[in-house]
């Protein structure tokens, strides 16, 4: 199956014969990915990249279950809906994202960055979040910080 990711501000277009989770993998450490779009819903469960530069994407909805996503740079992305349950995000930068009514259960977030981020109605149940930072992020009563 061919994917096509378009990036609205680098002008590039990968046309690929693998899955986005492969084409991601292959060239996050090379490119920049920011502006890009994901899509709605895309299947990146078990994702692994490190360092790389998504700031601005569009992964509503993504399936980041159990990914690794370590000291990447998701600066004002659009994640609200995204499952990270399991992932390991350590030192990832969230900060101005929306990342409402995401899913972070579980998940390993020392380090991380969720400063100015909207994080209305997400569940961080038994997430670490060792030296995380939340500087005026946006959050409700139905934000979950415990175990459930």
């Amino acid at each position: 199956m061919t994917a096509i990711i378009p990036f609205r501000f680098t002008n590039k277009v990968l046309i690929v014969d693998h899955s986005i989770k492969e084409t991601i993998e292959e060239y996050a450490n090379c490119e920049s990915f920011q502006h890009g779009m994901f899509g709605l819903g895309v299947d990146l469960q078990g994702l692994t990249v490190d360092h790389a530069d998504f700031r601005n994407i569009v992964a509503m909805n993504a399936d980041f279950r159990n990914a690794k996503v370590t000291y990447t740079d998701l600066y004002g992305s659009k994640l609200d809906g995204a499952n990270f349950t399991g992932a390991d995000l350590t030192g990832t930068d969230f900060s101005f994202a929306d990342c409402s009514e995401a899913n972070f259960t579980n998940a390993i977030l020392k380090d991380c960055d969720f400063s100015y981020a909207n994080i209305t109605d997400a569940m961080f149940a038994g997430a670490d979040l060792t030296n995380c930072k939340f500087k005026e992020a946006k959050f409700d009563r139905s934000t979950i910080f415990h175990k459930v």
